[in-house]
C-alpha cells in the first residue's frame, strides 16, 4: 500500500563454489567481507582453479551481476583495491 515499508536484511550467508579446498556455504560473521577474504575461508584455491578468471555473482535489482576479478592481481601484486567487498 502507499507508504508502506519494506525491509529486507542483509544475507545471512554466502556461497562459493568452483575451485576451492572447501566449498559450501559460510556466514557472514563481519559486516562486510572481501573477495579474497571469503576464499581464504573456503581454504583458497585449488592447484587448478583458473585464479584470474574469478567471478562474483550479484543479483542488484532483480537483474544478475557478474563482475569477473584477476584474483592474482590482489594477491600477489598487491592491488588490494582491485578487492571486491561483498
Amino acid at each position: 500500500m502507499d507508504k508502506d515499508l519494506l525491509y529486507i536484511p542483509k544475507a545471512d550467508f554466502f556461497y562459493i563454489i568452483g575451485e576451492v579446498q572447501s566449498p559450501g556455504s559460510y556466514p557472514y560473521q563481519e559486516k562486510e567481507i572481501t573477495l579474497v577474504e571469503a576464499i581464504s575461508k573456503a581454504g583458497g584455491f585449488t592447484q587448478i582453479a583458473a585464479r584470474n578468471r574469478t567471478r562474483v555473482i550479484r543479483v542488484e535489482d532483480g537483474n544478475e551481476k557478474i563482475i569477473e576479478v584477476q584474483v592474482d592481481a590482489i594477491t600477489k601484486s598487491g592491488q588490494k583495491e582491485k578487492d571486491i567487498v561483498k
